[in-house]
């Protein structure tokens, strides 16, 4: 199934007949988004973009209420990050165990955010692994609530996932799984 196929059927899965997508990408869209970014675009991400440039703010959500950005939002994102991550302390009020974080894994200015919504929650698209890690993995990271974890080796295997969903299920939570074996990670959060 090719990425536009399941795009669509992940809409489908969502359940809700308010999704409503902005216009593809243009050149000039993901030209700026390199810029903000401070590198290519990766294909994968590109790829997703010219399907649908985000959501609009009247979309209900693709992603249980949160929206999938625009490469326009993607930039606010990033500046949000930048302006306000590192400056949480890191005393366990905001982070407890989890242990991405003690792996200094909470965010990295290279990972590029896809979704941006409720505690702070952000789907993210890792342009830049750790030695373990692969490149486009998808990290869902809530600071406020201390997740943070792997959730899909690409956007593929996350529209896959969804997909695969039962219809009318929001992914309100996302599952960790181990990137290497693909199994859910033990008290990983999972899709109601």
């Amino acid at each position: 199934m090719d990425l536009a196929a399941l795009f669509a059927q992940a809409c489908v899965s969502t359940g809700s007949q308010e999704i409503q997508l902005n216009p593809p990408a243009t050149d000039a869209d993901l030209a700026s988004l390199a810029s903000v970014i401070g590198q290519a675009v990766p294909e994968q991400l590109a790829a997703l973009l010219r399907l649908a440039n985000g959501e609009t703010a009247a979309s209900d959500g693709l992603f249980g209420g949160d929206s999938l950005l625009s490469t326009e939002g993607i930039g606010v994102a990033l500046s949000w990050y930048e302006a306000e991550i590192g400056d949480l302390p890191d005393d366990g009020r905001y982070f407890g165990d989890c242990p991405f974080v003690k792996q200094g894994r909470c965010w990295n200015p290279k990972w590029i955010p896809l979704v941006f919504g409720h505690a702070q929650t952000t789907l993210f698209f890792d342009s830049d692994p750790s030695d373990r890690g692969i490149f486009g993995q998808l990290i869902m990271s809530a600071q406020i609530d201390g997740d943070c974890g792997i959730v899909a080796t690409s956007i593929e295997d996350l529209l896959k996932r969804m997909s695969q969903l039962e219809e009318g299920t929001l992914p309100l939570h996302y599952p960790f799984i181990d990137p290497q074996s693909d199994a859910i990670l033990p008290g990983a959060n999972s899709m109601i």
